[in-house]
């Protein structure tokens, strides 16, 4: 589950919090580990971005997260990504999609 949150602040320094920090959040809901997502967002964001454990289950299966970035299109990029098994990177995105055209 996704949920787009958008953010109209602006960074003030390195000690705001990520709402102060970034523009845009993504709320979702995953049974992927952290690290599988920090990878991806390590390797296929072009700006900067957070990302925060918000809920876990009680058997620690189902993990809701929020994400922050500073660039829609890494958002988008990621939108795409987290609903593909494996979570393709942006690249390989890039050349699925000009394989279909």
């Amino acid at each position: 589950m996704l949920t787009n949150t958008v953010k109209n602040n602006t960074p003030n320094s390195a000690k705001a919090s990520p709402t102060q920090k970034y523009k845009h959040a993504l709320r979702m809901k995953t049974r992927r580990p952290i690290r599988m997502i920090e990878r991806w967002l390590a390797v296929n964001c072009f700006g900067a971005w957070d990302v925060r454990l918000e809920d876990l289950s009680a058997d620690l299966t189902m993990k809701a997260y929020v994400v922050f970035f500073a660039l829609p299109e890494d958002v988008a990029a990621f939108k795409i990504a987290v609903r593909q098994p494996g979570m393709p990177s942006r690249a390989d995105l890039h050349r699925r999609g000009k394989s279909r055209t």
